[in-house]
């Protein structure tokens, strides 16, 4: 994934990345809510001229490349499965995140 240079190329990928989870994955729910903060900080940098926005879209650039590189696509391998561990992840909205690991037999 090439590095992003603008706010509107971050809205871009998170817009692109949106369309291609779903929404049964907790990433697509985290990925919404860092949209539309990202199109929040969009909405007031063109609307405010001080110093600020200028930070504010470094910011915005800054997490988007270090944010969207992670979501690309990459071989996994699955290391705890070969110290016989099986591990789980469950997310749930507005409530807490469950973590389970089970011994395989």
């Amino acid at each position: 994934m090439a590095p992003v240079g603008t706010v509107d190329e971050v809205v871009a990928s998170l817009e692109r990345l949106e369309s291609t989870l779903p929404v049964s994955d907790g990433v697509h729910w985290f990925n919404r809510m860092y949209l539309e903060v990202t199109l929040a900080v969009r909405d007031y940098l063109a609307h405010h001229t001080q110093e600020a926005p200028r930070f504010l879209e470094r910011l915005v650039v800054f997490f988007g490349n270090a944010y969207l590189p992670w979501t690309a696509p990459r071989l996994i391998l699955p290391g705890w499965r070969w110290r016989g561990v099986r591990c789980s992840t469950r997310a749930t909205i507005g409530g807490s995140r469950r973590f389970s690991s089970q011994r395989r037999a």
